[in-house]
């Protein structure tokens, strides 16, 4: 999909197949009805708020695309960063007693600091490209659903025994309640008539990763910083994951699988902005 083209002043319609784009590629749009009851075509979207005696104005940015651009600088910073910590060989033991001695790859004492601040990036490119990728089902659901919306939940019969029943609800229960995994397996590719990423080696275990990793980076547990356990010495903490990973790898994870989705029922520009993708 082309970027948008500035609307004539008079209305907020555009052309997506015009290549200028006078407008930042984030904008957010959507495909209705003008006013006047015409054929629909793509709108420029805007928010307007009012507090007391002082309003404000602004073009909306597609959600989905601030999460992952956000995801992208962090990637990029991250990635230098992590190129610029230097290693040396060290000893580390499990014993209080400096017993059984192994020789381990330990960072420069000057580098602990750069190393710190490629943490902080890298947690900020992961999370980030998590909340792309909601972000971005629930803007499949909010556009394209309609209510009321039919899913699937547990329920228990007369007889005490679990039962799976279809619920009527609302859309924003479906964007509270529903699994990110269950949008991206059903509900998304059923609105956008795609086919299902789930189980494929290029699309969902790259997701999985980087759900996998986001949930420990943002629910901090002992066990991912470091063990007091001497026999898990050996077992990888998840920021040894992070300095074992390209960044970049997480923020790509969550863009293919929304490009996986690319649909002309939906716009999606911001996936084409020059600043996401791998610098030399």
């Amino acid at each position: 999909m082309k970027p948008v083209k500035r609307p004539a002043k008079d209305s907020h319609a555009i052309d997506p197949d015009e290549p200028v784009a006078p407008y930042d590629g984030r904008v957010a749009t959507r495909y209705f009805s003008s006013v006047n009851g015409g054929p629909k075509q793509w709108y420029v979207l805007g928010c307007v708020y009012k507090d007391g005696n002082e309003s404000a104005a602004f073009f909306a940015p597609s959600s989905a695309g601030l999460h992952l651009r956000s995801a992208w600088r962090a990637a990029h910073e991250a990635s230098k960063l992590r190129k610029a910590v230097r290693w040396s060989t060290g000893w580390a033991s499990k014993t209080q007693e400096l017993k059984d001695l192994e020789r381990v790859q330990e960072v420069n004492p000057a580098d602990v600091s750069t190393l710190f601040d490629f943490f902080e990036h890298a947690m900020v490119a992961v999370m980030s490209s998590y909340a792309a990728v909601e972000a971005f089902c629930n803007q499949v659901i909010a556009e394209l659903g309609s209510e009321p919306f039919s899913i699937e939940r547990s329920a228990t019969d007369t007889h005490g025994k679990k039962v799976r029943e279809m619920v009527d609800v609302s859309l924003e229960t479906v964007e509270k309640t529903v699994s990110t995994d269950e949008k991206l397996k059903r509900l998304v590719p059923k609105l956008l008539g795609s086919a299902s990423p789930a189980g494929t080696c290029q699309l969902w275990e790259p997701y999985v990763e980087l759900q996998r990793v986001r949930n420990s980076v943002t629910h901090f547990k002992r066990r991912d910083i470091s063990s007091t356990d001497a026999n898990a010495m050996a077992k990888p903490t998840v920021l040894y994951k992070l300095i074992q990973t390209e960044p970049y790898a997480f923020v790509e994870a969550a863009q293919n699988l929304i490009r996986h989705f690319a649909s002309s029922k939906l716009q999606t520009h911001w996936l084409d902005d020059a600043l996401m993708r791998r610098s030399e």
